[in-house]
């Protein structure tokens, strides 16, 4: 049968949700070799977005056929025995066998953290990144209304493939200010490789005043790679949720 469920990661130690080379820590590796000390069959997992090193979820969508003759709540209890620390299943159901987690889904949201403070604070250098100086948060967000609908995201990414189409549909653009923090929202149908990172490393520049909301826009609708800010370093990003038609995670 086929089984599908919500992961999260601390992504801090990982080269990326995708298993790569052997010698290199994948969230992928970890958790098909938890399954298979579990049920001792060779499985591979699929999963929603392929997430970069160091960047975190909580809403990851996973799924993998199996054999198993037990209930998947007794499943998702071994699961989560034999996986490390910073890696738990937080939910596990049977599924259609057609179901597949990137194709099926309709939408994924990120979520960028960011904290403003003269001082660095260990307890959030892990899930948000550090900026001395106060942002112009009103450019801020008068900048991200503009990926709002269906755009070629060329500027700030690279399609999975290449060829591939780089035009996808913004459903959410927000940045709100909690306590010291601000917090970047974005919702598409899609994303391109590095997209959001990209969008926020060039939101801060326009919160800096290196760049004001005209350029921002002109760098967007030039579909040139060259023309985005630096990178948001790849710890402040989670993957929060997924959405499909006929499944809840």
């Amino acid at each position: 049968m086929r089984l599908a469920g919500r992961l999260a990661y601390d992504g801090t130690l990982y080269c990326g949700f995708q298993r790569q080379r052997a010698e290199l820590p994948s969230i992928q590796a970890t958790v098909e070799q938890a399954l298979t000390q579990v049920t001792g069959e060779s499985i591979t997992i699929i999963g929603a977005g392929r997430t970069d090193t160091g960047v975190h979820a909580c809403g990851q969508v996973i799924a993998f056929d199996v054999t198993w003759k037990h209930t998947t709540e007794e499943l998702l209890k071994a699961i989560n025995i034999h996986l490390p620390n910073d890696i738990a299943l937080q939910s596990l159901r049977e599924v259609a066998e057609s179901f597949h987690p990137r194709y099926a889904a309709l939408s994924r949201t990120y979520l960028y953290r960011l904290y403003i403070s003269p001082t660095r604070d260990p307890l959030r250098e892990r899930y948000a990144w550090h900026r001395q100086l106060p942002l112009q948060l009103e450019a801020m967000q008068d900048a991200i209304q503009l990926l709002r609908g269906e755009h070629d995201f060329a500027t700030f990414g690279q399609p999975p493939k290449k060829g591939e189409t780089t035009v996808r549909v913004m459903n959410l653009t927000q940045i709100e200010a909690v306590d010291d923090e601000l917090h970047v929202t974005l919702t598409a149908n899609g994303f391109l490789k590095r997209m959001v990172r990209s969008i926020v490393g060039t939101l801060v520049e326009v919160g800096r005043g290196k760049m004001n909301v005209a350029e921002f826009a002109a760098a967007f609708r030039s579909a040139n790679r060259k023309m985005a800010g630096t990178s948001a370093p790849p710890h402040g990003l989670t993957l929060t949720h997924v959405v499909y038609n006929d499944y809840q995670f």
